[in-house]
């Protein structure tokens, strides 16, 4: 047995004693523990704690076992995220179910060479299952499936796969719709205006010489019912430019009332909407706050002496009856 006052402001523990109420109160780095002399459980963030031994009163110091410190203060490590026992059906698609996914698509017959993957994620089981999981405990007993969402093209294509079987479940094209705008479109966007004699002759006429220094922001067109000129099912991106004129913020020079309008599946310019010619900015206005020193902030403290109200397991919060 080793003195417990001595012992633990050695450890760096606020060490009170509570005469009335009997108890003594220990803090440290967060950990709230409240203890009797002779209790066989000490409190720790408000859980119980059995202990191995119990603090033992003698010539009016208390004592403590040499493996008290462990005992109480290792208990309450974070336990705020926790390991999940076993998985939620809910859960996303890991990296490795997504790369079984695309293999197992990419090996069917209907699958080209040029398809583009938009979308994959998980396809939810039937909620009664998912309800009977969370509130009777009962294993989900159907095969984890991905949804895959896939560009040929403009036409947009459906498809679902069975990560436990390794199948193919089904594969369907999507009428009336239009499909997700991907990183690479912008790519094909800028390439296609860089090298567009029309689009180039309309800069120069704002005074610019070298197209290849516009850069483009590409954004969807809407639907006006046809009024603007445009097709509906036409894969389309109406483009906003910028001037980059090398002082590394271009969005301080834009190309004011002209939008180009881009087909993405012809790879080329339809359509140029100009309005009158406004000079563009070129004064610099460069961007750097790394010299900017930022002011000092208040002192904040957040204190939960008896524990986090929540708890994070796997992808589930659990917060008090939520």
């Amino acid at each position: 047995m080793v003195p417990m006052d001595k012992t633990l402001k050695e450890f760096g523990a606020d060490v009170q004693w509570d005469d009335y109420a009997q108890l003594f109160t220990l803090i440290k780095d967060g950990a709230y523990v409240k203890v009797k002399p002779g209790a066989q459980t000490a409190i720790v963030n408000g859980q119980p704690l059995a202990l191995q031994v119990p603090v033992v009163m003698k010539d009016n110091k208390a004592w403590v076992s040499d493996t008290f410190i462990n005992d109480v203060f290792q208990s309450w490590l974070d336990q705020t995220f926790q390991v999940e026992k076993r998985p939620h059906p809910l859960n996303a698609l890991t990296a490795d179910e997504i790369k079984q996914a695309v293999e197992i698509v990419k090996a069917s017959a209907d699958f080209k060479p040029n398809t583009r993957f938009t979308e994959i994620s998980l396809l939810p089981p039937d909620k009664e299952a998912v309800w009977a999981f969370a509130l009777e405990n009962k294993p989900v007993d159907q095969p984890r499936k991905a949804d895959v969402i896939m560009l040929d093209g403009k036409h947009i294509i459906e498809a679902v796969v069975d990560l436990q079987n390794n199948k193919l479940l089904s594969w369907q094209p999507i009428k009336d719709a239009h499909g997700m705008v991907l990183l690479d479109d912008f790519a094909s966007v800028q390439n296609i205006i860089n090298n567009s004699e029309e689009f180039a002759a309309a800069v120069k006429k704002r005074g610019i010489t070298d197209a290849k220094k516009v850069i483009t922001t590409p954004l969807t067109v809407g639907y006006f019912d046809g009024k603007d000129g445009l097709k509906q099912d036409a894969r389309l991106l109406k483009v906003i430019s910028y001037l980059d004129v090398g002082d590394g913020n271009y969005w301080a020079h834009p190309i004011e009332n002209l939008v180009a309008v881009v087909d993405l599946e012809q790879k080329k310019i339809v359509k140029i909407e100009e309005g009158p010619v406004v000079p563009v900015p070129m004064t610099a206005r460069p961007f750097d706050s790394r010299d900017r020193v930022a002011p000092a902030v208040k002192p904040m403290q957040i204190i939960e002496p008896e524990g986090k109200n929540y708890t994070i397991t796997g992808d589930m919060i659990h917060w008090r009856n939520w």
